[in-house]
């Protein structure tokens, strides 16, 4: 596999034949090393002492297959076992770089690879991906505390580059995908190394059933390096195996039930899954987009942290990634030393999963416990999820375990196997140079190629060949009835009913609960959830040499409380020196055969020690495997081949995810006692009561009308026991109804019992039960008098019955009215909190106007200062005083200067306020001298409080908005053709006549017309409505930022204006968001903008309005002077943007103001801002007759072709938009 690499590495410069350094240490002598190191010959490149570095050495005895593989320096730096802070600092101080340390882990790649496989491919550019990032530290450049360091991902994880993504199969060999996923994206801009492909369980474990765990047709059998021999841990065994080998630092895995935790604990790693949605699935070959989710896989809690901040984020191709809560700043700055132990609170649900582990394994796991008490913090037992008799399943891990009980709406597997169906479908349509088009497709090659064994009992990795894949395909996808269903009592059941019940144990809330992984049961509750886990290296199987862990189950977006708490408890594990903690593997069992699991365990005894010699006889064998078939067949189980550990203390709480399979448990006969146990119980109850002799293989709980009882249930809640036969009963229930009997239920004759006569000798051993009677004797006469009062008795039995189940019917109904009533207290009491939160925001909204109305009550004040200041001024004789009004797109500025000259004119004989000049086009400047100067004069009536326009001799007035106008008049009008002429200089008049009328700032129909856009005469909108009414100056709050302006080209096609402003307090963090919201050219789409500022924008995010504007309008004028209309209404529609925002929200407002068709121009501007959401506005043109979308209209287009998810605003609906 790796073999190809020695021409590109030599050609690269590397060394090939690779050189080993000496190794310091107690285990090698000096003279050894320089043995080893002097045997590399620079003329024959050949070890002649491969000792102590590359092989492990042959031991005897119980050591005879095991043996660590020794790890050579790297340049004097001892790599194994390295954390990413060593590498990190070994880098600044030049010691090792980026490309010393990725030829390192190659070497160690050849060195143990060929026995683990555990890596699929590798990248063939990451010589050059390591030299490029050497060259940025070099030139003081360093990204991140991921920079230059090497990692793999699962190969169902998509990677743009040289490299397949085949998810194991030959099915995907030659495809092509699109795209880098994102969570390979983000470790590239972060600056890791992509080293390579990780081998995974075929399809992730959804292709089959019964299958050998950890191996895929591509990659073949991947083995864990503490035991070679057993279950490495899967789906993302690959991926664990190398960690835990030092084959790399860290790599990605993907859950959809146990797949991350499962391979981590198995190998003494830390493993994170996250909440569902906090990591992007884009770009990973999907199983449930219900429940995927892509984790961390390193050696410490840091060094998975820090992988988890590379990763984690939003991405508009994944919309579950839309809704998460994540700090901004990343999770490593909750990592805590055991200090953080002290008050924490943790649960141990016992009954729901401790009590499933082997004894082994409680008591290891108990030991961590313990310690993690005596640094400080509380441990509370039984905080046990409430339901979780229903939803546990007592005989492992289960992900069908809702159909198994007989609800098949209450199973996983219902919706998982038709989400694979339709997600399968998705990612392959982006698939190039492929055939493979659907899961049809699939199914189809894998029955025609004999190495992916299609069909059951073809291969021997795949016993029960692809019935996951034929399953899902007999699905066909369909999401029924049925299937949610299944998804609402999963999701309800794992969540408030479970999970999050647990955490708040009696009005308490815990910080977590503790949980051991390796009980599967535990992490495929988590899954169902999405809720996050994070394990820990905890403990050792003593007989496989395996590891275990100790996991952290939180409720959602609970990541940064489990590192917390996980790195405090890592700290104390290694601080305490205690023994229970990561181990290094042993590699046990190297020497054996890498075949897939299931024909290992088939020629070897289930049975076998670690202790047990390799070189067994044939008639051993032989001998071994009849016993191991003898004990499978005492305990009621049909002979199969396990995928599991073969050792006699394998157990059902080892069973985990993508095991599958019907394997042999000692749980099963511990099941099996328990059922004879129970079986003997209620048949010596059925005889001490009713002096029925029953055999105990013959007692039912399911009666039939021939039999001589019936059972009657004295506690309605043990009615369950009841609903199928003993055989199909788990051990609780056998516990339950051992405890039960006479006390909960009791058997009672059944009509006809009366004519059954007793036998003259009543028989109450078990032995005596257990043998069956041929014949049955009559009894004497005397006992015949006897039974006929036990008949009477019988009868007023039965009456005194017939009324206590009356009572107890009546009983019921009154606790069901019981019931009635307390859900109607609470309704009531939900109503009133509801009501209390309403009342609480309109005191906010109330607060809020009273500040505004003060603001404005202010400004008015002000503004009637100065007006009557001014008009004091005009009436002066002697020296009187030219007041100076500057319209600089702020609102009006007033300057009072003595000049000495004769009185200004005044206009009709009227006392007025005269401005000399107006401002054009106004920048960030102010009066600074940016501003482009017009000629246009205006006075203002002190009289009337009326502004008018003072026309040059000879003109009329020019239609142009008066120098203080309302936010709404920058929104809703665009100035016409004149106001880009200015005025000559001439002598003022100005008529009453010549005034003009505000109107709200809106245009005569024959200019609007003019400039393209049309507004009904009359016709206020919202916006203008509370605008105009709003005397603060909200843009004043924002500093425009780089903007682009294109209309200096000849042609109207070329227009384009880009217009960025920032608020004062914006700051971008890595929750920002950007909103693209298409702006009509009428009211400017208020009740969108409305509902995108009340519903969804807060700090940090981005507002990007787009209009296009109609470039064969306004015919009437010139290029450039339609040109420089649209400057100035692009320059107003920021203004009003601005002025929406009442909450004063630190966000980024850009306006894009473009000629063209619509549709290209939504398009474009999606592909640079690459916006969260788009948020579109109807009108009335674009609704039907039934109030549906018209065909053609923008909300339809954006709906059908947008690649970002659209949120449509119906017209009229006030803040509540409608999301598509």
């Amino acid at each position: 596999m790796l073999s190809k690499w020695s021409t590109s590495l030599a050609a690269a410069g590397a060394i090939v034949a690779f050189t080993v350094p000496s190794i310091a240490g107690p285990a090698f002598s000096s003279r050894a090393q320089e043995q080893n190191a002097s045997q590399l010959a620079a003329s024959d490149q050949t070890l002649e002492s491969p000792f102590p570095y590359y092989f492990p050495q042959l031991g005897s005895g119980d050591a005879a297959n095991s043996g660590q593989f020794p790890m050579p320096l790297c340049h004097g730096f001892k790599l194994e076992e390295a954390t990413i802070d060593q590498l990190q600092n070994a880098m600044d101080k030049g010691t090792l770089s980026s490309v010393k340390i990725v030829m390192c882990y190659l070497q160690r790649i050849y060195q143990t690879d060929a026995y683990l496989r555990a890596i699929m491919e590798v990248n063939p550019d990451f010589l050059q991906i390591a030299e490029a990032l050497d060259r940025e530290r070099a030139q003081g450049y360093v990204r991140g505390k991921l920079h230059g360091v090497p990692f793999i991902v699962k190969d169902n994880i998509a990677s743009k580059d040289k490299m397949e993504t085949t998810a194991g199969s030959w099915a995907l060999l030659g495809s092509v995908v699109p795209r880098d996923s994102h969570v390979v994206s983000r470790l590239r801009g972060e600056g890791a190394v992509l080293m390579g492909h990780a081998t995974l369980s075929e399809w992730a474990d959804m292709r089959s059933n019964y299958y050998s765990e950890g191996y895929s047709a591509r990659g073949g059998q991947c083995r864990s390096p503490y035991n070679l021999t057993v279950n490495p841990g899967g789906s993302s065994s690959g991926s664990g195996a190398a960690v835990a080998a030092n084959l790399i630092t860290f790599s990605l895995g993907t859950e959809t039930d146990g797949s991350v935790i499962n391979p981590a604990e198995r190998n003494a790693l830390v493993g994170i899954k996250p909440t569902v949605g906090l990591t992007s699935r884009a770009g990973v070959i999907p199983e449930s987009h219900n429940q995927d989710s892509v984790g961390c896989l390193a050696r410490t809690v840091r060094d998975a942290t820090y992988c988890l901040d590379g990763i984690y984020g939003q991405d508009p191709r994944d919309n579950y990634t839309l809704v998460q809560k994540a700090p901004a700043d990343g999770f490593a700055q909750y990592l805590a030393t055991k200090k953080a132990l002290k008050g924490a609170v943790f649960g141990l649900p016992w009954l729901s999963f401790w009590q499933y582990a082997s004894a082994n394994q409680q008591q290891q796991l108990l030991e961590v416990v313990n310690l993690i008490k005596s640094a400080g913090a509380t441990i509370i037992n039984g905080t046990e999820l409430p339901n979780h008799v229903t939803i546990v399943s007592p005989d492992g891990w289960n992900w069908d375990y809702g159909t198994t009980r007989g609800y098949p709406n209450e199973s996983e597997y219902t919706y998982i196997k038709a989400d694979f169906y339709n997600d399968i479908k998705a990612y392959l349509a982006d698939l190039g140079n492929t055939d493979m088009k659907s899961l049809e497709d699939i199914v189809k090659f894998n029955n025609e190629s004999g190495e992916e064994g299609g069909l059951p009992n073809l291969h021997p990795a795949f016993q029960s060949g692809q019935d996951g894949f034929d399953a899902s395909l007999a699905s066909k996808g369909i999401m029924d009835e049925t299937y949610w269903q299944a998804l609402n009592f999963c999701h309800k059941s794992t969540r408030e009913d479970g999970i999050d019940a647990a955490l708040h144990h009696n009005g308490k809330n815990l910080t977590a609960l503790l949980v051991p992984p390796d009980v599967a049961q535990s992490i495929q509750i988590a899954a169902q959830a999405g809720y996050p886990v994070v394990t820990l290296p905890a403990g050792v199987n003593p007989d496989t040499g395996m590891p275990f862990g100790l996991a952290l189950m939180g409720t959602a977006w609970s990541e940064s409380t489990l590192i917390r708490y996980a790195s405090a408890i890592e700290d104390l594990q290694l601080t305490r020196k205690t023994k229970y903690k990561r181990t290094s593997p042993k590699y046990f069992g190297y020497r054996e055969k890498n075949l897939p699991l299931r024909i290992q365990l088939w020629l070897k005894s289930h049975v076998r020690l670690p202790s047990m010699p390799v070189s067994e006889s044939g008639n051993k064998l032989t001998e071994i495997m009849a016993h191991n078939l003898k004990e499978q067949r005492s305990a009621g189980h049909h002979p199969v081949i396990p995928a599991v550990d073969h050792t006699p203390q394998f157990s059902a709480a080892r069973c985990h995810h993508a095991f599958r399979m019907n394997c042999p448990r000692t749980s099963n006969q511990e099941r099996a006692k328990w059922r004879t146990e129970c079986r003997e119980k209620l048949a010596s109850h059925i005889h001490s009561r009713l002096g029925l002799a029953i055999l105990p293989t013959e007692v039912k709980l399911i009666t039939k009308p021939e039999d001589l009882y019936q059972w009657s249930i004295l506690t309605p809640g043990k009615a369950a026991l009841f609903s199928k036969q003993l055989s199909k009963h788990s051990t609780g229930a056998y516990i339950d109804l051992c405890n039960g009997v006479g006390v909960h239920f009791q058997a009672v004759l059944a009509e006809g019992a009366a004519d059954y006569e007793q036998e003259k000798r009543l028989v109450t051993t078990s032995t005596a039960f257990n043998t069956l009677e041929k014949s049955r004797e009559r009894p004497p006469r005397d006992i015949t008098t006897f039974q006929l009062s036990a008949n009477e008795w019988r009868e007023r039995y039965n009456a005194e019955l017939v009324i206590r189940e009356a009572l107890e019917i009546e009983m019921m109904g009154i606790k069901g009215e019981n019931a009635e009533l307390l859900a109607g207290i609470k309704a009531l009491r939900e109503e009133e909190a509801t009501r209390i939160q309403e009342l609480e925001k309109a005191r906010e909204v109330l607060l809020i106007t009273s500040r505004i109305l003060q603001e404005r009550a202010l400004k008015a004040s002000e503004d009637s200062q100065k007006i009557t200041h001014a008009a004091t001024s005009l009436k002066l004789g002697s020296n009187p005083c030219i007041i100076s009004a500057v319209f600089s797109g702020r609102g009006i500025r007033t300057d009072t200067k003595e000049c000495g000259r004769p009185p200004p004119p005044r206009p009709g004989g009227k006392p007025a306020l005269v401005t000399l000049f107006g401002e054009r086009a106004p920048s960030s400047l102010g009066h600074q001298g940016a501003g482009k100067m017009l000629g246009n004069v205006w006075t203002y009536d002190i009289n009337s409080a009326n502004w008018s326009k003072v026309a040059a001799k000879g003109r009329g007035p020019i239609n142009i908005p008066s120098p203080y106008c309302s936010p709404a008049q920058h929104l809703g009008s665009v100035p016409s053709t004149a106001d880009a002429r200015s005025a000559q200089s001439s002598p003022l008049v100005a008529t009453d006549k010549e005034s003009l009328e505000l109107r709200e700032g809106r245009l005569s129909d024959a200019d609007a017309t003019k400039i393209g856009i049309f507004e009904p005469r009359g016709i206020a909108s919202p916006l203008s409505k509370v605008m105009s009414n709003c005397s603060l100056d909200l843009t004043r709050r924002f500093k425009l930022v780089t903007s682009f302006n294109t209309t200096t080209g000849p042609k109207r096609s070329d227009f384009s204006i880009n217009i960025n402003t920032r608020h004062r307090n914006y700051h971008y963090t890595r929750r920002s968001r950007t909103y693209l919201a298409v702006l009509h050219a009428r009211d400017i789409s208020y009740r969108a903008l409305q509902w995108l500022f009340d519903k969804l924008l807060e700090d940090g995010d981005t507002l990007v309005g787009v209009r296009v504007v109609d470039q064969q309008a306004s015919t009437e004028c010139d290029t450039e002077t339609w040109k420089r209309i649209q400057e100035t209404a692009a320059r107003k529609l920021v203004s009003g943007l601005q002025m929406l925002n009442i909450g004063d929200i630190a966000l980024c407002v850009s306006v894009e103001f473009s000629a063209g068709l619509i549709h290209s121009v939504i398009q474009h501007v999606i592909r640079i801002y690459e916006p969260t959401m788009l948020v579109v506005e109807t009108h009335d043109q674009d609704l039907d007759d039934d109030g549906g979308l018209c065909a053609g209209s923008i909300p339809k287009y954006c709906l059908q072709y947008s690649p970002i998810p659209v949120t449509i605003v119906l017209a009229g609906m006030g803040q509540d938009g409608k999301q598509g």
